[in-house]
């Protein structure tokens, strides 16, 4: 007899195949519109390669081998030369599964960003592009290196099992504490570890999108192009009328009545508040903003952007019970 899974977590095998929808984006990752045949092609992407680009200010991270010395002493200030480099470069897909991602209707927003994960990872081995991952938990992370292999993906894909399934694990024995990373937090870590001339994926709520976040974002924009990739649930939009949820989980839980008109207002200014600072921030930082809503085929979303054209299959994909 075969048993469930417990959908409160993704599962090593689902990510495993998630490499079957990667097959079908074939524009991933989107390159510079100047690019012409594949092997030939020339990244928007900045760092070591063949052919001088440009002069800008030293960046920490740079080579100094490149530094303009010419330049530096004209301007008294550190310059480097940046050349554009071959379409290879590394994807870095940074995974939030924190507290506030165990949460939806149909799939949590925590199971979702995994199974984006491991097809946004899955693509970049596809393009013969190098994948590596930073995932944070409530209060750890894990960094998986960019590596053009099979089993760089295979790390991704377990280090994101393990985060979910403890995550989940935290909720249902109700022993999660108030000590967890907060999205600057995260990507200030993410600023830390990452090099110049890569692609970056941040899939996440963005529950706790500030200021603040603001000072790492630009800076990461500095040294890689910024995908932001935002999870939400039909209910953080907009509230049902006339209804009482509860939520919670087996430590804490509260009722929400919906029939107060106030509290839905309130709730849906707060969700477009993030969304308009998101939207904000992928104008000013030159973004691509990806919006997947749980209830939704995430392949559907990627397909749009990445696939060239819509997917006729609007089902969600099967995963083994």
């Amino acid at each position: 007899m075969l048993h469930k899974k417990d959908p409160s977590y993704a599962h090593s095998d689902d990510l495993i195949r998630c490499r079957f929808g990667a097959q079908s984006l074939k524009n991933f990752p989107r390159i510079d519109a100047k690019s012409t045949e594949r092997g030939m092609n020339r990244s928007k992407f900045k760092g070591r390669g063949m052919d001088f680009s440009e002069v800008r200010n030293y960046q920490p991270g740079d080579d100094a081998r490149h530094i303009d010395w010419r330049v530096t002493a004209k301007t008294q200030k550190p310059h480097t030369k940046i050349f554009s480099e071959e379409k290879e470069k590394p994807i870095h897909i940074i995974t939030d599964i924190r507290p506030n991602m165990f949460f939806g209707r149909d799939t949590l927003k925590s199971v979702s960003a995994c199974y984006i994960a491991a097809t946004l990872a899955w693509a970049c081995i596809k393009n013969d592009d190098r994948a590596g991952g930073i995932i944070f938990g409530p209060n750890d992370h894990k960094e998986i290196k960019p590596k053009k292999s099979s089993r760089s993906v295979l790390q991704i894909i377990n280090a994101l099992q393990t985060f979910s399934e403890t995550l989940a694990k935290a909720y249902t024995e109700g022993s999660l504490t108030d000590d967890t990373y907060s999205l600057t937090k995260m990507l200030s870590e993410a600023r830390r570890i990452i090099s110049p001339g890569c692609s970056i994926f941040i899939i996440s709520d963005f529950m706790d999108l500030n200021d603040q976040c603001d000072q790492y974002l630009f800076e990461l924009a500095k040294i890689g192009s910024i995908n932001f990739c935002h999870i939400f649930d039909s209910f953080e939009q907009k509230l049902p009328k006339d209804r009482s949820l509860k939520v919670g989980n087996s430590d804490r839980q509260i009722n929400l009545d919906t029939r107060d008109r106030l509290m839905r207002v309130k709730h849906e200014q707060l969700f477009k508040y993030r969304l308009d600072k998101l939207n904000e921030m992928r104008t000013k930082l030159n973004a691509e903003l990806l919006s997947f809503e749980t209830n939704h085929d995430y392949l559907n979303t990627l397909m749009l952007h990445y696939g060239g054209g819509k997917n006729r299959n609007k089902r969600r994909p099967s995963f083994a019970n």
